[in-house]
């Protein structure tokens, strides 16, 4: 359900104000050899509302914005089955899962071709991965998503994107930073560090439908769940695009990673465990493609489909 209306803030200024609340039954039923497992078998009933306020004054939009909604754990998330990972580590799933509960804040704001976004989440039931020592063995750990209480996190994010003759950059740059805490090594360890981040894409809209686009994308150090990234991440994209028949036909050349920057250099903190991991991503490389657009009957559907998030999760 949902209910807006117009809102006069002065003659000049016009706003719209919405609410609203959705309600959400899921039930899920649990069966081994037959036999239903009520631990497993559940039931969740939730009421999520949500509430937005926009308006424009003179070239400056605003809105602000709160939803509730629910996160539901991976399939994979969920498994029992045991995996070897190495003389120290094994992993499972947690059949016992709860779903995220998730409290979003937004404030957007806009003029002309510049852009500021700000947000807090406060997530309730955090599912993250953990590790505990294996009973009856001191140096074998098991790793296993659990729940965790609450995962406060805020982010803001400022970006231009101006059009200057057949060149369309866009440059953004932000932060996120959380508030959460583990007890690991008979220590408390605190995951507060603020992770920068930020993107420069760039468009070159050429004659005779040539297209060059220049993207790069930054990750800072700063904590994230977890983990700690402790080194700087960069990936450089390019891409050379032409258009064939109408535009019916697209053939692009391009490059991802040309400096081999996309790093993966991170400290997980558990009870008894530290595990740290400093690598780069195989991920450079050369691709060609080709596209060709049918004329395909479109769909008059709007609406979406019940299934469609059960879809995602498999």
């Amino acid at each position: 359900m949902e209910y807006s209306r117009m809102v006069p803030f002065s003659e000049t200024v016009m706003g719209m104000f919405s609410v609203g609340c959705r309600y959400e039954h899921a039930a899920y039923d649990y069966y081994e050899q037959d036999q239903p497992i009520d631990g497993q078998s559940r039931k969740f009933n939730h009421v999520f509302p949500s509430a937005s306020l926009s308006m424009q004054i003179d070239k400056v939009q605003l809105m602000a914005s709160y939803s509730a909604k629910t996160s539901r754990p991976s399939y994979r998330d969920l498994r029992n089955a045991m995996e070897y990972i190495n003389r120290f580590t094994l992993q499972t799933g947690n059949p016992l899962l709860e779903p995220w509960l998730i409290h979003d804040f937004s404030l957007m704001a806009s003029w002309r071709f510049m852009q500021f976004s700000a947000g807090f989440q406060d997530a309730r039931n955090a599912i993250m991965e953990w590790a505990e020592p294996v009973e009856g063995s001191s140096y074998v750990s098991l790793l296993k998503p659990r729940n965790f209480d609450r995962i406060p996190q805020m982010w803001a994010m400022v970006s231009a994107g101006p059009t200057i003759g057949v060149w369309n950059p866009n440059l953004s740059v932000g932060f996120s930073k959380q508030w959460f805490s583990v007890e690991s090594q008979d220590e408390t360890v605190h995951f507060d560090k603020i992770m920068p981040f930020g993107s420069f894409t760039n468009v070159f809209a050429l004659p005779k439908d040539w297209t060059i686009n220049a993207d790069l994308t930054y990750t800072g150090k700063g904590h994230t769940g977890i983990t700690y990234c402790f080194k700087d991440s960069w990936v450089c994209n390019l891409s050379v695009q032409k258009a064939f028949l109408n535009k019916a036909l697209t053939v692009t050349l391009g490059v991802n990673d040309l400096f081999n920057q996309s790093k993966y250099c991170f400290e997980s903190y558990y009870s008894r465990l530290r595990i740290t991991k400093d690598g780069t991503y195989d991920s450079r490389e050369i691709y060609f493609t080709l596209r060709y657009r049918l004329k395909a009957k479109t769909s008059k559907y709007r609406g979406s489909l019940a299934g469609e998030e059960e879809r995602q999760r498999m």
